[in-house]
């Protein structure tokens, strides 16, 4: 897990996510590769990822491969499914915490949501 974390660490959260979000397409769709060719890469030709994702996400198949040590068409499905939740894991670290001023801002925002303050302008006269 910790060489996914180094191999993504100087691109920006938005490409090692898409980077992610096609490595697993990748995984998901390796046993049957062989049979339908499909490009990981082609959602759509409006949605197709740019180089610098194509290159993280082809290192991180890579990593993977050979770490064990065959190809993903061959994994078993325990392997499978422990690389995805190592990407998993990953993945959902890759956003920051937030700062104590944001959190700060978001509980008044929220308090002020649930006990609302209610200002009278002009006397009620009934």
């Amino acid at each position: 897990m910790n060489k996914l974390i180094i191999l993504i660490k100087k691109y920006s959260v938005a490409d090692a996510r898409s980077a992610f979000y096609y490595l697993s397409r990748y995984l998901k769709q390796a046993s049957t590769y062989d049979e339908y060719q499909k490009d990981i890469f082609i959602d759509d030709i409006e949605s197709a990822p740019n180089e610098l994702v194509k290159n993280l996400t082809l290192k991180l198949i890579n990593y993977i491969e050979k770490s064990q040590g065959k190809k993903s068409a061959n994994f078993t499905d325990d392997e499978y499914i422990q690389w995805m939740d190592k990407i998993n894991i990953v993945e959902s670290e890759l956003d920051p915490l937030p700062s104590k001023s944001q959190i700060n801002i978001v509980e008044k925002i929220i308090d002020d949501l649930i006990q609302p303050t209610i200002i009278l302008k002009t006397p009620n006269k009934f």
